[in-house]
């Protein structure tokens, strides 16, 4: 994915039209993901991004609103820390901590993906409810690494269940590997890379993005202007420029620090 300037420069737009459009298209393509019902054997892991509120501080200027209260940036607000980072910069607490993003992702036999930002640190049940429930079929087997989140994920909703070391058993024959999931992990890695750091309310996107880009491998660029026609004319109304602009800084229901949503959201798990 080229970057926005690029992007605005090939196609002969406005920079903030290609950043709508983009959206837009994005938007689409994320409906078309989340309706997926994955089958059969499949593998599932978390990865983890750096939190990033850069989008959040004029939004409300942008949309049109003025506050007669003193605005507070997002980054005080909404991160554990208070502190703020440079772009593509570390967080300012080593290792996996609450400024890190878990992203849920899940990839079945036939290479549908699903892949959802769904909460803050260490993956913790609530969020593989939020991200994976209503999107697994009769019949299945979860593959994943020895995470007790994935353990009680499984017991709670009554899920056959493989658990693999990290390394060598992780990457055995089939039909138990994690082989796919770690590439959808590396391809996604590489997606961001280049943008330093994408905005944490936009994640969803880009992580739309990677999973229609992996159903595609191997396609030809032509035919992917095709497909993406296709989807969008499928799709009946596009997200607005305020709804994309509107989109909350985190785009998952709040978890309270004993895995309850802050919220009380309500989350059903449906086999049929």
């Amino acid at each position: 994915m080229l970057s926005l300037r690029e992007t605005a420069q090939r196609c002969g737009l406005a920079l903030s039209t290609a950043f709508f459009w983009r959206h837009k298209i994005l938007d689409a393509i994320g409906k078309d993901l989340r309706s997926h019902v994955l089958e059969g054997i499949i593998q599932s892991d978390e990865t983890y991004v750096p939190d990033n509120y850069k989008g959040n501080c004029l939004a409300a200027r942008n949309l049109g609103k003025s506050s007669s209260e003193e605005h507070i940036p997002a980054y005080k607000g909404l991160r554990v820390s208070g502190h703020r980072h440079g772009r593509g910069n570390a967080t300012h607490t080593r290792g996996l901590s609450k400024q890190k993003i878990c992203v849920a992702c899940a990839i079945d036999e036939q290479g549908k993906t699903l892949s959802m930002a769904a909460g803050k640190g260490m993956v913790q049940l609530p969020y593989l409810d939020y991200a994976l429930c209503n999107h697994l079929a009769e019949k299945t087997v979860l593959v994943t690494d020895r995470s007790q989140a994935s353990l009680r994920f499984c017991e709670a909703h009554e899920l056959p269940l493989i658990q693999l070391k990290a390394g060598s058993e992780s990457q055995q024959s089939k039909p138990y590997n994690l082989q796919r999931i770690n590439n959808l992990h590396g391809r996604l890695k590489s997606l961001l890379r280049p943008f330093k750091g994408v905005a944490t309310k936009y994640l969803d996107n880009y992580l739309a993005w990677n999973g229609f880009d992996m159903k595609h491998i191997g396609v030809n660029r032509l035919n992917i202007k095709d497909i993406l026609t296709d989807a969008m004319n499928c799709v009946g109304e596009c997200s607005t420029y305020k709804e994309v602009l509107g989109k909350p800084a985190l785009p998952f229901a709040g978890f309270g620090e004993n895995s309850i949503h802050s919220e009380n959201r309500a989350i059903s798990f449906s086999r049929d």
